[in-house]
């Protein structure tokens, strides 16, 4: 009732479901009709959007170049045969000091990336639209 979809009162489970599996596939699927409170929250309050990336997707993500960072400086000073111990309080130290201003930088490139791959996909659909010769 919530989505406006016409059912018989008479209407057995299976009925239901099949309904249901067809309104959703017809709709975008079922990802179209996930929604989080915490995406909600941030518009109602600060009039935010939150953009889901993919996961560990390495050009988006500024924590993956951290993460690379931190694991060349681990192989750099560190050795294989080191305490569990001594890498922590290695990675700790990188963590503690990594520099604002490199951060700054990765997360400008991540932005940088983001707004190019948006005027991409921008530029393709305004093409597609055009059947002008």
């Amino acid at each position: 009732m919530e989505h406006n979809l016409l059912f018989s009162s008479k209407a057995t489970k299976p009925e239901l479901f099949s309904l249901v599996k067809s309104h959703i596939a017809a709709n975008g699927g079922r990802e179209a009709f996930v929604v989080y409170e915490v995406d909600s929250w941030a518009e109602k309050m600060y009039g935010v959007g939150i953009l889901r990336l993919p996961p560990y997707h390495c050009h988006w993500n500024a924590i993956e170049f951290v993460w690379a960072d931190l694991k060349s400086h681990l192989r750099r000073f560190g050795d294989p045969s080191d305490k569990l111990e001594i890498v922590r309080n290695r990675a700790l130290d990188f963590l503690q000091t990594y520099d604002g201003s490199k951060a700054s930088s990765v997360i400008e490139h991540c932005r940088r990336d983001e707004n190019d791959v948006r005027q991409m996909q921008h530029e393709k659909e305004v093409d597609d639209e055009d059947f002008s010769l």
